[in-house]
């Protein structure tokens, strides 16, 4: 999943809902990054490990 604030994103392979990417293969996280890269603006990527448990509560 990806936080998209700025939800400029659009594309059929994943479902945005409330600022949040869901669906995100590795393909689609190039995708996304090399939309969002340029001279001016970067990305930064976090990864983060979460629990099936955590993931649960957090929907």
């Amino acid at each position: 999943m990806i936080f998209d604030p700025a939800g400029t994103i659009k594309h059929d392979v994943f479902i945005e809902q409330d600022d949040v990417l869901y669906g995100v293969t590795p393909s689609v996280l190039e995708f996304y990054t090399r939309a969002h890269a340029r001279k001016t603006h970067h990305d930064v990527i976090q990864d983060l490990d979460v629990s099936p448990e955590i993931v649960e509560r957090a929907l």
